[in-house]
C-alpha cells in the first residue's frame, strides 16, 4: 500500500472561525500554507501587518506572508549612513545589496550616486588618518580591499591606489619614528598623544617636589650634593624630536633651543670651576616596563645609543664652555623611575672635611689646631686666638669656602665648649668663653680673607658631647634666612649692647696702668681684671670698699676707693706705690671702640700727677714689669715658689 500522504493524518483546520468544525475541502492547501498550521486547541493569531488574507468561492481563506519591501529598508538604510561620518564596510555593504539584487532592489538615481561619493570621500579620509599616524598596517588593509574588492575600487575616484603603494615604505618608515618617539623618555620636550603627556606631567610632579627639597639659593636649573657630589639638571635640556632624527639608523642629538641649552649647562660649568675635578655626564634612560607592557622592543638598543649621543652632545657643550674635554666622559644610565634624567657626577675628595648634605654640616677630618692658652691663680694669658699651623687650616677653610660658594647661604663657625674640670671659679669660666668666642672670630677672619663676606658668617659656641664632634669645631650652613638678632641697649634694636670696662692710668705701681674688663661677679659687684692678663684686678670687698689687688684679693691690695663712680678720690693701701702716685680711674662703654662715656677725677690732686706721668719722658719712667713667666709653657709655676708648686694641678691650658 501506497504511504498516505501526510496531509491525511493532519487534523481539521479552522479557516478563520467561520467553519470552526468543518474540514476543509481540500486539505493540500492547509498542507502548502494556504490556512493556518494550527490545532483546534491553539487559537489562530491574526496580524494584518505580517499576512495577508484571500477569500475564495467556497468560504475557506488563504494567509500568506505579506513580501517586505527590501528597497525602502536599504534606501533607509543609505540614507542614515549619509547623514553621519559614515562607515566604509556598512556603505559598501549596502551597495553590494543593490547590485546583488539584480533589480529587485531599486534605489533612486540621486541616492545611489550621493552613495558613491560617500564611499570615495570615506576612504580618502581613512587613507589621511593612516598616513597622519603613521600606520602602515591600517593603510596596507585598506589598499589590499581595493585590490580584492572592484566595485569599491570602481568607486574610488580622489586618490591613486598607485600612489599608495608607493608612499607605503615612508609610511613604515614614520612609523618606526613615532615608535622610537613614544618609547623615547629622555629630555626631548612634550609630545601629542594623551599617554605620553600623562606620563611627563607625572614626572614633573614628582621633579618639582625633588627640586623644592633641594634647591639651592643662586642656582636656578641645577641642584648640587656636596656629599655624593652628584649634580642634578632639573632644567631639562630639551633636544629636537623630529621624525629625521627618529628615522635614521644611527641616532643624532640636536638641542631644541641651543641658546638655553648653553644658558642652563653654563651654571654646571660654574660648579666646574669650584672644585675642578673629572665628571660623568650622565643621560638617563629609562627601562621598560614589562608588567605595564611598555616595551622598547626592537628599538631598545637604537634608544640607548640615542641617550649617548646626547650625553656627547652635552659634553661637546661644556666642552666649549670652558671645561677640558679630558676631565668629562658621557655615560648612559638605565634607571627605572627617575624625575631627572640628566645629570653630573662629580668625583669630589675633600680631604680635611666631611660634608653631611642632609643636615647641612661640614664636620672636620683635619683639625685646626691653636696656639696654646694657659689659666692660673696667679694670672693667665690673654684669650686671644692665634692658627698654630697656619697653612695647614688654611688648607682646611679652602675646602669649606669651596662648599659655600656652592650653597651661597649664610655660614656658622661653631666652636664646642668642653665641660671644665676643676674650674676655679666664674672668672675662669668666663676667660674660657672669650677665649672660645675670639677663636671663633679668628675662623671668621680666616673665611673672610678667602672671599667669604663678613655678613655672611657668624660664630657661636655651643656645648657639645666629645663624642659627637671631636675637632673642637664644626661648620652648619643656614640654607634659610637667618633671623636678624636685636639687643636692646642705649643704642636702640639692632645695635649691639655696648660693653662696660674700666680703664686706669697714673698708678705708682705700674702693673696696674691698662684697661680692664668684665670677668665675673663678686659680693654682688662686678670684678675685673687687667685685659693683659696679669694679676692685677679691680673688685668688691666686703668692707664696701673698691679695691685695685692682686687676683681679687683685698688682702693683697694696692689702691682702695669707696665709689668707683669718682665721687671719692682713691687712696694708697701700702707704702711701696712708687712715690705715692694714685691712680685715675675711668669707666668706658665702648660700641665698636668709641668712648660714649666718661668719668674723670679732675677734682683731685691725682689727676694732675697723672698727667705729669703722662709727659715725663719714657726715659724717666720706669720700665713695665715683665709678663709672668711659664705661662705658655708646660707649667704655670715658678720652681722656686712652693705654694705655686702645690697649686700647679689646677692650672689649664687651652
Amino acid at each position: 500500500l501506497a504511504a498516505a500522504p501526510p496531509w491525511a493524518a493532519a487534523p481539521a483546520m479552522p479557516n478563520c472561525a467561520t467553519h470552526p468544525t468543518r474540514a476543509p475541502r481540500d486539505p493540500c492547501k492547509g498542507y502548502r500554507g494556504e490556512i493556518p498550521y494550527t490545532t483546534l486547541d491553539i487559537p489562530t493569531v491574526y496580524n494584518p501587518d505580517l499576512h495577508r488574507a484571500t477569500f475564495y468561492q467556497d468560504g475557506f481563506q488563504k494567509f500568506s506572508n505579506i513580501p517586505v519591501d527590501r528597497s525602502r529598508e536599504v534606501a533607509d538604510r543609505i540614507r542614515k549612513e549619509l547623514a553621519g561620518p559614515g562607515d566604509l564596510d556598512a556603505l559598501r555593504e549596502c551597495y553590494h545589496k543593490i547590485i546583488d539584487g539584480k533589480g529587485k532592489i531599486v534605489i533612486e538615481t540621486r541616492l545611489l550616486r550621493l552613495l558613491q561619493k560617500k564611499m570615495d570621500s570615506c576612504f580618502v579620509r581613512m587613507v589621511k588618518e593612516a598616513m597622519e599616524n603613521a600606520d602602515p598596517e591600517s593603510l596596507d588593509e585598506l589598499i589590499h580591499e581595493v585590490d580584492e574588492d572592484p566595485l569599491l575600487a570602481a568607486n574610488i575616484r580622489s586618490v591613486s591606489i598607485r600612489e599608495l603603494k608607493e608612499a607605503l615604505p615612508d609610511v613604515r618608515e614614520a612609523s618606526i619614528a613615532k615608535e622610537r618617539d613614544l618609547l623615547d623618555k629622555g629630555a626631548g620636550g612634550h609630545r601629542k598623544s594623551t599617554a605620553p603627556i600623562k606620563r611627563r606631567s607625572t614626572a614633573a610632579s614628582k621633579l618639582a617636589v625633588s627640586w623644592a627639597n633641594a634647591k639651592i639659593q643662586g642656582w636656578d636649573s641645577v641642584t648640587f650634593n656636596a656629599q655624593t657630589g652628584r649634580l642634578n639638571i632639573i632644567k631639562e635640556v630639551l633636544f629636537a624630536k623630529r621624525k629625521s632624527v627618529y628615522a635614521k639608523d644611527t641616532p643624532v642629538a640636536e638641542f631644541a633651543d641651543p641658546s638655553q641649552a648653553k644658558s642652563i649647562l653654563s651654571e654646571v660649568v660654574q660648579l666646574w670651576n669650584i672644585f675642578k675635578v673629572r665628571v660623568e655626564v650622565v643621560q638617563a634612560h629609562k627601562a621598560p616596563y614589562a608588567s605595564k607592557q611598555v616595551d622598547g622592543g626592537d628599538h631598545e638598543e637604537w634608544l640607548q645609543r640615542l641617550a649617548l649621543a646626547r650625553a656627547k652632545k652635552i659634553t661637546d657643550e661644556l666642552a666649549a664652555l670652558g671645561i677640558p674635554r679630558d676631565m668629562m666622559s658621557p655615560q648612559v644610565h638605565v634607571v627605572e623611575n627617575s624625575p631627572v634624567l640628566q645629570y653630573v657626577n662629580f668625583a669630589l675628595d675633600f680631604q680635611h672635611i666631611v660634608f653631611q648634605h642632609d643636615d647641612a654640616i661640614a664636620e672636620l677630618v683635619t683639625e685646626i689646631a691653636f696656639q696654646k692658652r694657659r689659666f692660673g691663680k696667679e694670672g693667665f694669658d690673654a684669650p686671644d686666638a692665634t692658627l698654630e699651623k697656619r697653612e695647614r687650616a688654611v688648607s682646611v677653610l679652602q675646602e669649606v669656602e669651596r662648599l659655600w660658594r656652592v650653597q651661597k647661604c649664610d655660614l656658622d663657625v661653631v666652636i664646642h665648649r668642653r665641660q671644665l674640670e676643676g674650674a676655679h671659679d666664674d672668672e675662669h669660666e668666663g676667660w674660657y668663653t672669650e677665649l672660645l668666642d675670639n677663636r671663633g672670630r679668628c675662623i671668621v677672619e680666616e673665611l673672610v680673607q678667602l672671599g667669604i663676606p663678613q655678613e655672611r658668617l657668624m660664630s657661636k659656641v655651643i656645648d657639645t658631647d666629645p663624642s659627637e664632634f671631636g675637632k673642637g669645631l664644626h661648620f652648619e650652613f643656614v640654607r634659610e634666612m637667618r633671623a636678624k638678632i636685636s639687643f636692646e641697649s642705649e643704642g636702640g634694636e639692632g645695635e649691639k649692647a655696648p660693653t662696660t670696662k674700666v680703664v686706669v692710668d697714673g698708678a705708682g705701681m705700674y702693673e696696674f696702668n691698662g684697661k680692664y674688663k668684665r670677668v665675673g661677679v663678686l659680693n654682688g659687684q662686678t670684678k675685673y681684671r687687667i685685659e693683659t692678663g696679669g694679676k692685677a684686678t679691680l673688685c668688691y670687698g666686703k668692707d664696701g670698699f673698691w679695691y685695685l689687688c692682686y687676683n681679687h684679693s683685698p688682702k693683697e691690695s694696692y689702691y682702695k676707693c669707696k665709689d668707683l663712680d669718682g665721687s671719692s678720690p682713691w687712696r694708697s693701701c701700702r707704702s711701696e706705690t712708687n712715690g705715692g702716685l694714685i691712680p685715675v680711674v675711668r669707666i668706658v662703654t665702648e660700641s665698636t671702640d668709641r668712648e660714649i662715656m666718661e668719668v674723670r677725677n679732675d677734682r683731685f690732686p691725682s689727676a694732675a700727677m697723672a698727667k705729669s706721668i703722662a709727659t715725663t719722658p719714657s726715659s724717666a719712667v720706669p720700665p713695665s714689669p715683665p709678663r709672668m713667666k711659664g705661662f705658655l709653657e708646660e707649667s704655670d709655676t715658678d720652681p722656686n715658689d712652693e705654694e705655686d708648686s702645690e697649686e700647679e694641678d689646677e692650672d689649664d691650658s687651652f
